[in-house]
């Protein structure tokens, strides 16, 4: 055999062995197998819980601000003692509202003797005094008005006798000067007839407008009164909740400085309060059970979730733009230790689920179109099967459909696995 044959018959036995080498890797693949762990479909909790960091609080507290400049007549409390609710803690200087109410009380008596008078018997008898000089005015209007008339006839025989010659000049004269007379008297007995005549029948309409005009006087005495009582009430500093005066900066005798106030904190009860970002915020609900911890004291607190802030913000000085939402955490049982103002950390239990279908949350995968699916060992080969997932923690994820208890799936997948895969199982 020629050295160019024996070449050519080499080159086609390594073709020959390469191609059956290649078949068996890339076409015979199902005989090939992929090494996995596998882990059983079993029924278990899922609690997931989240981590918060903020500060200790008292659940009630109570600022009074203090009027500048009022004198402290008295003081019945200490800075860092327990007060009761209702509990009256000083005594402002209140002798200026004191005669000040006391005049509104004597006005106000006056006002009411007035319009009883009015209303009474003395105004019947001013009515009927009225009546009288309308009577008498009367009668005296209707006499000068006879007077008048006889005047008048007087006056036109007169005139016709001194035409007649039968009088002289001078007793027509004296005619005419009695007749002024009896005129000037009838003008004034008509005026006051008319002037009485007026006063009468106006007497009820004046009556209402007076009465009216007192009944006023006396409702704006007593809301004066009223606004009084109120000042004198808060002369007297007073407190609306138990707890410990922790500030209490006014002295017996002294006046008051500019910007002064009493503090009370209702120490019974805490609160932890967080501002939460929203990723986390979303997860927490009113009534979930939360633990929590406070810096350099052993014990932990447990306490619930009872207050979730409306309105999410965004600390500027912090330098992140995420929004938070205020958490608080009301403790169910404190102790001598928990002081207002300590930080404080909380574990919040934002989901507990009991007797589920779990699987390792690295069993779970997803297709390009979102599709969440595991893979079934069977016969130590992978059928890829679809499933419902539901609420996870950091372990393991529950199964709403898809699979069955003591299926068995693998625990995470790599790339080399897919559907009808041949597989060598080590068992979690």
């Amino acid at each position: 055999m020629s050295q160019t044959k024996k070449r050519t018959f080499n080159i086609i036995i390594i073709v020959v062995i390469i191609l059956i080498i290649s078949y068996f890797l890339f076409f015979n693949t199902e005989n090939i197998s992929v090494e996995v762990d596998g882990a059983p479909v079993i029924k278990g909790d899922i609690i997931k819980t989240l981590n918060l960091t903020g500060s200790i609080s008292t659940s009630d507290n109570e600022i009074i601000n203090l009027p500048t400049g009022m004198m402290v007549k008295k003081v019945f409390a200490e800075e860092n003692k327990f007060v009761e609710a209702g509990q009256v803690l000083a005594e402002l200087n209140s002798d200026e509202v004191n005669i000040n109410i006391e005049k509104t009380n004597l006005l106000i008596a006056q006002l009411q003797d007035d319009l009883s008078t009015i209303s009474g018997d003395s105004g019947a008898v001013e009515k009927a005094l009225l009546k009288n000089v309308l009577l008498i005015a009367k009668e005296d209007y209707d006499k000068a008005s006879k007077d008048f008339e006889i005047s008048e006839n007087e006056i036109g025989k007169s005139k016709a006798l001194l035409s007649g010659g039968a009088i002289s000049q001078a007793e027509y004269d004296k005619v005419l000067s009695l007749s002024a007379d009896v005129n000037s008297y009838y003008y004034i007995a008509k005026l006051n007839y008319d002037t009485a005549n007026k006063r009468y029948l106006d007497y009820d309409r004046n009556q209402a407008i007076r009465i009216n005009s007192i009944e006023t006087q006396i409702e704006s005495a007593r809301l004066d009164l009223a606004s009084l009582k109120l000042k004198f009430e808060d002369n007297f500093v007073t407190s609306t909740i138990s707890g410990v005066l922790t500030t209490f900066p006014i002295k017996e005798g002294r006046s008051i400085l500019p910007n002064s106030r009493i503090e009370i904190y209702d120490i019974s009860s805490f609160q932890f309060k967080s501002m939460v970002p929203q990723e986390d915020a979303v997860q927490i609900g009113l009534g979930q059970k939360s633990l929590v911890s406070i810096s350099g004291i052993p014990t932990s607190y447990e306490g619930t979730v009872t207050s979730m802030g409306t309105v999410a913000v965004i600390d500027s000085q912090s330098g992140s733009r995420t929004p938070k939402v205020a958490v608080t955490i009301t403790l169910e049982l404190s102790d001598d230790q928990v002081i207002s103002g300590f930080d404080a950390d909380a574990i919040v239990e934002v989901v507990r689920l009991t007797d589920e279908l779990i699987i390792k949350r690295e069993s779970l995968k997803r297709d390009l179109d979102g599709k969440e699916f595991v893979f079934i060992i069977k016969d130590n080969k992978a059928i890829k099967t679809f499933i419902e997932s539901g609420a996870s923690d950091n372990t393991n994820v529950s199964v709403r459909s898809g699979l069955n208890e003591n299926d068995l799936v693998i625990v995470n997948p790599s790339l080399e696995v897919k559907d009808g895969t041949s597989l060598k199982v080590t068992f979690r």
